[in-house]
């Protein structure tokens, strides 16, 4: 007698499990919700849009340990989506901050400005560029004890406001390139 497909018990392996991928036994959570892969079909067939499930960025991101701990290892996603790559990559940083400067408060509170300031990303919608700073903001903001009007929130707000651009600040700020071209220790794509 035919059996039906599995439904995915808790039970069944890993779906990375098959390509030799295996999540960490203990994901942090990209957000604080989980996200479905997609928000519509319209978007998806429009802008091509698909979000990457927390199990594969932190499998990927896994692969260039070395890389998203160090905190000045500069990183630019160029599809960022709401931040599923970015926000963990920050958190990988900020245990690294929390690791080293966890008991000095001046310079934890400097090294987590820095690895705000060396994560760049660049997303077609803006609906989603704007998610992907209020997660990141809300990261750095839990890990600090951050209120709203504290000068370090505005800091991070607006190095946030300048590295994660837009289609429509792209376009804008074509003519005003870096004077020095940046070089990225990660480049997700």
């Amino acid at each position: 007698m035919n059996e039906p497909p599995s439904t995915g018990s808790p039970t069944d392996p890993h779906p990375a499990e098959a390509s030799g991928i295996r999540p960490a036994d203990k994901p942090s959570p990209v957000v604080a919700h989980p996200m479905p892969l997609i928000r519509t079909r319209k978007r998806v067939a429009d802008h091509g849009e698909v979000f990457t499930p927390a199990w594969m960025v932190t499998a990927m991101l896994d692969l260039v340990k070395g890389e998203t701990d160090r905190l000045d290892s500069r990183v630019l996603e160029p599809a960022c989506g709401s931040g599923n790559f970015l926000v963990e990559v920050l958190r990988r940083k900020l245990a690294a901050v929390e690791a080293t400067y966890g008991k000095a408060d001046f310079e934890r509170r400097h090294y987590a400005l820095l690895a705000v300031m060396c994560t760049y990303g660049i997303e077609l919608l803006a609906d989603n560029i704007a998610e992907c700073r209020a997660n990141m903001l809300e990261v750095l903001a839990d890990y600090l004890d951050l209120e709203d009007t504290t000068d370090a929130y505005r800091a991070a707000s607006n190095v946030l406001t300048l590295n994660l651009m837009g289609a429509a600040q792209l376009r804008r700020r074509s003519s005003r390139l870096l004077p020095e071209p940046c070089s990225f220790g990660i480049c997700v794509a």
